[in-house]
């Protein structure tokens, strides 16, 4: 609260240096000729706001008043001027009201759902049916009680269509079908199953083994299919049983029935158990076995020798920085020298003494001569010189002829001469556009983007085109401006709005294309020129509901399907089966109104202006006098201030104000004294007729407003007359 108060002080200090003084005994009448002021924009009365529907109001941010909307009113901000202006703010046009729900504007300025029957939430989005799960059937809302209901497609019945004469039959892995007629089920057995129930198996009673049972298609009696290798009526009997094959494959004869084995390539004996290769070693090569004879020898790896692979005939030859390789025939070693290097040890290196800095050095193969081969741009026998060194290209690039050598100049796009000096572009401003020069006239122009003219890109077609609420585009062929106007809306200038002059009601205005002639789209239900007529209003359904038929519009009765017996059908924020619940009846509001929720049905408590808190126990106003003036509440952040009549000022509006006598030929223009707009003369700078007409509570000081003049400035916090 005390922090409240202190940015109140702070708030009338800021504006009684801007207002006045609050003793006006030498001060002038306050004119009534003030600056018009538009939305956004200071202000000091309300008669200067000139923009419909607004006022002069505090901002509390800035500590400044200003022209915004009377409450009921939004800023719309119009693309011609930016100003804005104040439209009639309605809360249904943002709100959406579902399931045929009806919008409309409580006592706060909120948008508020009517929901119909079987249908709740703030939006309606909520239906009896969120809680009946019906399965394979459809969930339906009784129109007269809004109970659901659910309706079963054929064959399924049960009050949530669960139901069906398949649920208590056994068909195990079968297909239970239902007949449409009797209303019986049967099974249908996949194959190999039989029985009424499809639960007889003929292979269950048949042991197979290592086979696979089979049911014979037309018998239906079983047999068993063996694996290859295996025979018997029951697949038991398998000669590789008592066979061991180590690591070989078990073999049996179709004929026979003999089991052998077949062993793997370089394995010998009837139970493949011998490895010739087990008792050499090869180092480094690989041990193979002579299909015929069955004996082991070593397979060597090039420049490898020796039976067991154990001789390098590399091992005492140094090649330098060669590599040693082996004679494929002689076996003999030999040196392989790198690019540049020779000797039969790679032991001669002509490169090793010439320095080529950026270039290469490479060796003649004939007289073993070494000289620098230079990149591009590059000379000299060392490749140490550059051409372009000492040449000046400004913008451009500097290349090497790779004919003569010599340097010259490659200058970007629009610029020109034998060191790229010469830039028509650079004098011309081309705005929005982008400049280029002809390559033959070395003459610069304009590049316009789309939408702009003019030699410098500096013309707009679209700036002296009002299209009221359309949007101005340009011809890309002709570049003249022309107005592209919303839906509904026509003329060269988007002038012509046929929707403007016809009230719909709750139904939508369309426009034909054509004929540009408006029309009412009606919601269902609702019929009329101007949707203004519903079929129900004239039909009595006693205790069942009116519908309108969707194709003919006729109005008709559904009536409840219900048992007749008496139940109670509460009116909204009472429950019970008796409806004797009020929810509100246990909850104290204090200074506010108790209201019920619609969809949780929960009570809670709306709060009269000024007062806060959850049971609205809170008045920011208890405690602060105002002595002749009016406790307020800022209904966003809950700061009190008074506010004062117009004879009062001061922060409890206890100070009276005295009136302002006029002197001819001058105007009081917030606490200074200004003539007539024409001239604008200021009174005399000079300090005796400043103190003239100032009082002893007032002092004279400089003020910029403009021009140097003086001013009587503020002696204490109050307002100005």
């Amino acid at each position: 609260m005390h922090s409240r108060k202190r940015n109140q002080m702070q708030y009338s200090r800021r504006k009684s240096d801007l207002i006045g003084s609050k003793t006006c005994s030498e001060y002038l009448h306050a004119s009534t000729n003030l600056p018009a002021a538009f939305l956004g924009e200071d202000c000091l009365d309300n008669k200067q706001c000139t923009t419909s529907h607004s006022t002069c109001n505090l901002d509390y941010t800035s500590g400044r008043q200003r022209c915004e909307c009377q409450p009921g009113y939004r800023r719309v901000t119009l693309s011609f001027h930016g100003r804005g202006s104040c439209e009639l703010d309605d809360p249904c046009q943002r709100a959406k009201c579902e399931n045929g729900g009806i919008c409309y504007v409580d006592n706060t300025n909120q948008a508020t759902c009517a929901c119909r029957t079987g249908f709740s939430g703030p939006s309606c989005g909520r239906s009896t049916c969120d809680t009946l799960d019906c399965h394979m059937g459809s969930c339906l809302i009784e129109p007269f009680t809004g109970s659901p209901m659910c309706k079963c497609p054929s064959g399924i019945f049960g009050e949530q269509c669960t139901d069906t004469p398949c649920i208590t039959a056994q068909c195990n892995g079968g297909t239970c079908v239902v007949n449409p007629i009797s209303n019986s089920s049967t099974c249908v057995c996949p194959p190999g199953t039989t029985g009424a129930m499809c639960d007889m198996d003929p292979c269950n009673a048949a042991d197979c083994n290592n086979g696979t049972c089979v049911v014979d298609p037309d018998s239906y009696d079983p047999f068993c299919l063996c694996p290859q290798g295996t025979f018997g009526d029951t697949c038991e009997n398998n000669p590789c049983d008592l066979l061991g094959c180590n690591d070989g494959t078990c073999l049996v004869d179709p004929v026979f029935y003999t089991a052998s084995c077949l062993c793997p390539h370089g394995i010998t004996g009837a139970l493949c158990d011998m490895d010739p290769c087990s008792t050499l070693d090869c180092h480094t090569g690989t041990c193979v076995v002579d299909p015929v004879s069955y004996t082991a020898s070593c397979t060597c790896p090039h420049g490898i020798t020796g039976a067991m692979c154990d001789m390098d005939p590399c091992s005492t030859t140094d090649c330098n920085k060669g590599t040693c390789l082996v004679d494929p025939g002689s076996y003999d070693p030999l040196c392989l020298c790198p690019q540049g290097v020779f000797g039969d040890m790679c032991e001669l290196n002509p490169c090793s003494t010439l320095d080529c800095n950026t270039g290469t050095c490479v060796v003649d193969p004939v007289a073993y001569a070494a000289s620098c081969l230079c990149p591009h741009g590059i000379t000299g026998a060392m490749c140490d010189m550059d051409p372009c060194g000492t040449t000046d290209c400004n913008n451009g690039t500097c290349l090497v002829d790779p004919g003569s050598f010599d340097p010259f100049c490659l200058c970007p796009q629009g610029v020109f001469g034998d060191m790229c000096e010469m830039n028509p572009c650079s004098t011309l401003d081309c705005n929005t556009g982008t400049c280029v020069v002809d390559p033959v006239s070395y003459t610069a122009s304009c590049a316009c983007p789309h939408g702009i003219t003019g030699a410098m890109c500096d013309m707009d077609p679209c700036s002296t085109m009002d299209c009221n609420n359309g949007t101005c585009l340009v011809d890309p062929g002709s570049y003249d401006p022309f107005c592209l106007c919303p839906q509904g809306v026509f003329g060269d200038m988007c002038e012509m709005n046929p929707c403007s002059t016809l009230d719909c009601n709750t139904g939508t205005c369309v426009v034909d294309p054509l004929s540009y002639t408006a029309s009412c789209a009606c919601p269902h239900g609702i019929t009329g020129a101007m949707c203004d007529m519903d079929s129900c209003s004239a039909t009595e359904c006693n205790n069942g509901s009116c519908l309108v038929d969707p194709g003919s519009f006729d109005p008709f009765c559904l009536c409840p399907q219900v048992s007749y017996a008496p139940a109670c059908l509460c009116p909204h924020g009472i429950t019970g089966a008796m409806c004797d619940m009020d929810p509100c009846s246990t909850t104290e509001c204090n200074n506010g109104t108790c209201l019920v929720d619609p969809g949780s049905y929960d009570p809670f408590c709306l709060c009269s202006q000024g007062i806060a808190g959850d049971a609205c126990e809170i008045d920011p106003c208890e405690g602060v006098d105002c002595t002749f003036g009016t406790c307020v509440v800022d209904p966003l952040y809950f700061n009190t201030s008074c506010e004062c009549p117009t004879d009062f000022g001061g922060l409890d509006c206890s100070e009276p104000l005295e009136k302002c006598p006029s002197i001819p030929g001058y105007l009081v223009v917030l606490n200074m004294f200004l003539s007539s707009r024409e001239n604008a003369k200021m009174l005399s700078v000079d300090i005796v007729a400043c103190a003239e007409y100032c009082n002893s509570k007032l002092i004279c000081s400089s003020f910029d407003y403009n021009f140097q003049s003086e001013m009587c400035d503020l002696s204490s916090d109050v307002k100005a007359c």
